[in-house]
């Protein structure tokens, strides 16, 4: 096979700090939209995209250069700047240190 081909898909959850409620439904739209750009700019894709003002959940097809941990980072740095750079919180925003991250096949 000339071709790489790859079905890695990874569930993410991250929450937020402390786990404070910042991600209010009327910025979840806005949100997401950022999110589902920055996976893009990755060389990743988005399946879904959801969550509550204390966390989110992301269902992406992982692009096999990149690690696990290596994309949790560079999707944190990148919305947290975002949100930082919104205003949307009082002082620095941050997510929680650690996050979840779990393989999922596809479903026939």
């Amino acid at each position: 096979m000339a071709d790489t081909y790859t079905q890695i898909y990874i569930h993410y959850v991250f929450a937020t700090e402390l786990r404070f409620r910042i991600l209010h439904n009327e910025l979840q739209t806005e949100f997401f939209n950022y999110s589902a750009g920055v996976v893009k700019d990755l060389n990743c894709f988005i399946q879904c995209i959801g969550g509550m003002e204390d966390h989110i959940h992301l269902l992406i097809g992982l692009h096999p250069t990149l690690a696990v941990s290596e994309f949790a980072q560079k999707f944190k740095a990148n919305t947290s700047r975002f949100i930082n750079e919104k205003h949307w919180v009082q002082g620095i925003f941050n997510w929680q240190k650690g996050f979840g991250a779990f393989s999922v096949s596809q479903s026939v």
